[in-house]
């Protein structure tokens, strides 16, 4: 009977996990659309409004391109690599579900940004971004920069989801192999 009660309330918290992660990437998915209307309804391409003074404006424009405005081909290459992406990470979570919250949830907000920004592909062959903020000056291998390239919703949840993924891995990495190496002293007696 305990084994029972045990297996059923594992059963529920990793159900109640996985409810998590979709209310998660339905709230990142919800934001970003929301956020591009209200933009496609208030601003022309170009024009810019200022928030807090020159330090954050909304500026709306198309980007044809990748992140940070990179252009390495066409709509289609852009469709193509962000279904891949998509799939690639959607297999990473239902592989690996439940080993580290931090690195799910992280992985259900990158999911949430790039079928955001799939769906302006979809409608429009380009992505809305609007968020123009200031930063310190740049020069650095000679690029320079003044300003943030201008991004949005979808963007900044796949930057911030990406760098928890990476700070949990180089936070875990002495953990896992700490257990590796005591499993490794196992064996051997």
């Amino acid at each position: 009977m305990e084994h029972s009660n045990e297996v059923a309330t594992r059963q529920t918290t990793y159900t109640r996990h996985i409810i998590y992660l979709v209310c998660l990437f339905i709230l990142v998915l919800i934001l970003d659309i929301i956020t591009k209307q209200l933009i496609l309804g208030d601003l022309e391409p170009g024009e810019s409004v200022q928030i807090l003074g020159d330090t954050v404006r909304l500026t709306y424009i198309i980007n044809p391109g990748g992140a940070f405005g990179l252009s390495i081909g066409s709509n289609v290459v852009y469709l193509a690599v962000s279904l891949i992406v998509i799939a690639v990470v959607i297999y990473t979570m239902w592989r690996r579900l439940a080993r580290s919250k931090v690195i799910d949830f992280s992985l259900a907000a990158v999911v949430g940004g790039a079928v955001g920004n799939l769906i302006d592909r979809l409608r429009f062959g380009a992505v809305v971004d609007f968020l123009d903020v200031d930063i310190p000056d740049i020069d650095i291998f000679g690029i320079y920069m003044q300003r943030w390239p201008i991004f949005n919703v979808a963007d900044a949840a796949v930057t911030v989801g990406m760098i928890m993924i990476i700070l949990a891995l180089l936070v875990s990495r002495p953990e896992a192999e700490q257990s590796l190496n005591n499993s490794d002293d196992t064996l051997k007696d």
